[in-house]
């Protein structure tokens, strides 16, 4: 952390070179997506569109028909890029499948689909 103090009092270009390292080294194990109306999300590397979909809200996630990335229909399990524009297809007809559990890479999303999936048993 001194170092780093040090690097901000005194900025010079092997200075900025390391700061720009220190970030990316930082940020590595998230990516950021955007949202149709530029919203900026965080998600962890290897995250997919489903992923995403439930990080918008349960409900978007429970009913995710499909997605597009960068304007590009792509399945469920597509992995998402940082800088990638994802935009969430949905059908109230549509409820998790158990397959779903094998795209995701979130707590939150694996969490959400597994509720859901003991509910849908509990009604049949």
């Amino acid at each position: 952390l001194k170092t780093i103090q040090e690097v901000l009092a005194n900025p010079n270009p092997n200075a900025i070179d390391f700061l720009d390292t220190v970030k990316m080294n930082l940020f590595s194990s998230e990516i950021f997506v955007f949202t149709p109306r530029g919203d900026i999300k965080t998600l962890p590397q290897g995250a997919t569109a489903l992923d995403f979909a439930y990080i918008i809200h349960t409900r978007i996630g429970d009913h995710c028909l499909g997605a597009k990335v960068n304007h590009t229909l792509v399945p469920l399990s597509q992995k998402l890029r940082s800088g990638d524009q994802v935009e969430i297809l949905t059908s109230q007809s549509q409820y998790p499948q158990p397959e779903w559990l094998n795209y995701v890479t979130t707590a939150k999303a694996r969490t959400k689909i597994e509720a859901a999936l003991r509910r849908q048993r509990r009604r049949i």
